[in-house]
């Protein structure tokens, strides 16, 4: 209550600030204090949460990691198996939360996604949470909660963007001075610098598919490590039905990923030594094939003895400007320099 009751606040009149006043409770929305003291209330939340009981069951994709909840903001998303006693753990905590913070859930905006039950045990399940049933796919602030742009946003977000470039408004058709490839490139070479929609769309799917290769520590990776990936290479891993639509369109992205990556063997403990782009010519299965296993691996070992030296890990070799343009949307490497090599 210190934090709430002891700080003094000023008003700014005609751009300067005139007094102060005392602050007695509460917090106003705009109050420097308020995310500070939200994200304090939801680290409890949050570790109500990961402090499951034995007879709670853990939703089937989530049990590896040890996810029983996503929180963005204001919004929480919980996952735990379609039964009593895990919804009465969570039950258990919403309400433990509520007493301690009077922060109360709101039924109306709270839904239950539920999969492989019978609809009247769901609407059993929605009753004793008291929230509606819900459906997918959901959508968070007016936006479809997707990982990656379809082709019709991205062509369509770019015919607004030249419309009010050559019209001054988004409604407008035709009148293009220059063509859109020239306008977006960057101002150090004559141009505007507009972001490609497209272009940062692909290197958006390259930066996720980089984590993946390094096995930088985020949930999602982890995550992926656990249920997809599960100890095999990221380039063996089928885009088949099974997977959901947004990861398939992340995974059909790596054979050009492919190009622009080497991976510098060094101890060979994390090298595929048939998949991984670690020899100058690329993979051994995309250039010679499955006929190459078992005949070859003689003149492969002497090969791989080559590039064991020195230390190991990934590389993002950039071999042309166009490939500059994606890493620099990614890691803000610079401007694009146009018939040079570069290693960053």
């Amino acid at each position: 209550m210190a934090c709430v009751t002891s700080p003094n606040f000023s008003v700014m009149i005609n751009g300067s600030l005139e007094g102060f006043f005392q602050g007695r409770k509460e917090l106003r929305q705009g109050d420097l204090l308020s995310p500070f003291l939200f994200v304090l209330m939801m680290e409890v939340l949050s570790r109500l949460l990961n402090k499951p009981p034995k007879s709670f069951r853990f939703h089937d994709w989530c049990e590896h990691v040890g996810l029983t909840h996503l929180a963005f903001i204001d919004d929480l998303m919980i996952f735990c198996a379609v039964e009593r006693v895990s919804l009465e753990f969570v039950k258990q905590v919403l309400v433990e939360f509520a007493e301690l913070s009077r922060l109360v859930t709101n039924v109306r905006k709270s839904f239950m996604f539920v999969a492989g039950v019978d609809s009247s045990v769901a609407m059993h399940l929605t009753a004793f949470m008291g929230f509606s049933l819900g459906s997918l796919p959901i959508r968070y602030l007016g936006l479809s909660l997707l990982a990656v742009l379809l082709a019709c946003v991205t062509h369509e977000v770019e015919r607004l963007l030249r419309s009010y470039l050559w019209k001054g408004s988004v409604g407008s058709w035709g009148g293009a001075q220059v063509a859109w490839d020239e306008v977006c490139l960057q101002k150090g070479e004559g141009e505007l610098g507009v972001t490609d929609v497209a272009l940062w769309n692909q290197a958006a799917i390259m930066k996720l598919l980089w984590l993946l290769l390094v096995k930088l520590g985020s949930l999602w990776v982890a995550w992926m490590e656990a249920y997809i990936l599960r100890g095999r290479s990221l380039w063996a891993i089928r885009c088949k039905v099974g997977k959901s639509w947004c990861l398939r369109a992340i995974l059909l992205c790596r054979n050009r990923f492919k190009h622009l990556v080497c991976l510098m063997v060094g101890d060979g403990r994390s090298c595929f030594v048939w998949w991984d782009p670690w020899l100058p010519e690329g993979a051994i299965l995309d250039k010679y094939g499955a006929s190459v296993v078992g005949d070859a691996n003689s003149s492969l070992d002497v090969r791989l003895s080559e590039f064991m030296d020195g230390e190991g890990g990934w590389r993002w070799p950039i071999v042309s400007w166009e490939l500059l343009e994606i890493w620099g949307l990614i890691q803000a490497v610079g401007p694009r320099v146009r018939g040079e090599d570069y290693w960053v």
